[in-house]
């Protein structure tokens, strides 16, 4: 395990972001040791470096939760699943984040949506996270 009982703190001792991480699910770490976990609580992909400061990187739109993220290359990959708040499924998507911070969606699974075919070679398990 890389972590147990993950509680991000700022200097002051307040949650990073304004809030506590809450129903983490997955965790990527690029070449630089940055850790990035995706926050389901909250709707977020909080960035925590190596000497532990925490930023909130993106936050998901409404009705929207990330449940997986994955780096390459300098850019985030995140997989994020719908709902309404009664719980009806929206769908699945993929969500990328350039280095200049421009966000894509990618493809979308679900009820409303078209989706592309072989969007997901980039996690293939024999190709490098760099």
């Amino acid at each position: 395990a890389l972590a147990r009982n993950l509680v991000v703190e700022t200097a002051s001792g307040n949650p990073a972001g304004g809030a506590s991480p809450t129903h983490l699910f997955g965790i990527a770490v690029d070449a630089q040791g940055n850790a990035f976990v995706a926050d389901y609580g909250n709707r977020r992909i909080l960035m925590v470096t190596p000497d532990g400061q925490s930023t909130t990187v993106i936050r998901a739109e409404e009705s929207w939760f990330p449940t997986g993220v994955a780096v390459r290359g300098g850019e985030l990959y995140i997989l994020e699943i719908g709902h309404t708040p009664s719980y009806t499924p929206i769908g699945t998507r993929v969500r990328k984040l350039s280095q200049e911070g421009r966000i894509t969606v990618l493809a979308t699974v679900g009820e409303t949506s078209n989706p592309p075919i072989a969007v997901f070679n980039w996690m293939r398990p024999d190709t490098r996270n760099d």
